[in-house]
């Protein structure tokens, strides 16, 4: 659940991170415990360099649905998995994408099915 409620700058703000340094996607997972041997994992991840830590970390805190962590290549990545707190981040979010909203809609879809 989302800490608090945002301003429609921070909404903004957020679909532009993500818009620009972010990512939607559905992994198929094998699973062969799962009827078609695959589990269906849903991410939306925001990147960052880590030279700007500091930063992103509160961005990172703002959000407080996800976790980060630092790839060996100095890539910061804020990784938001649960598939609840992935819909309540896109719904904050959404009306606000503008290169990511079909991906947005359609993870959503997946997510509900």
């Amino acid at each position: 659940m989302l800490p608090k409620i945002f301003s429609s700058t921070q909404k903004a703000y957020l679909a532009g991170f993500l818009d620009g340094d972010g990512s939607i996607y559905v992994r198929a997972k094998p699973n062969p415990s799962y009827k078609f041997g695959f589990q269906i994992a849903p991410y939306v991840v925001l990147f960052q360099s880590a030279k700007d830590k500091d930063n992103f970390e509160k961005i990172c805190s703002l959000i407080g649905l996800g976790y980060l962590r630092e790839r060996k290549d100095g890539i910061l990545e804020y990784i938001i998995s649960r598939t609840s707190n992935i819909l309540e981040f896109l719904d904050l979010v959404e009306p606000f994408l503008i290169l990511k909203k079909s991906q947005s809609v359609l993870a959503k879809k997946i997510i509900k099915a």
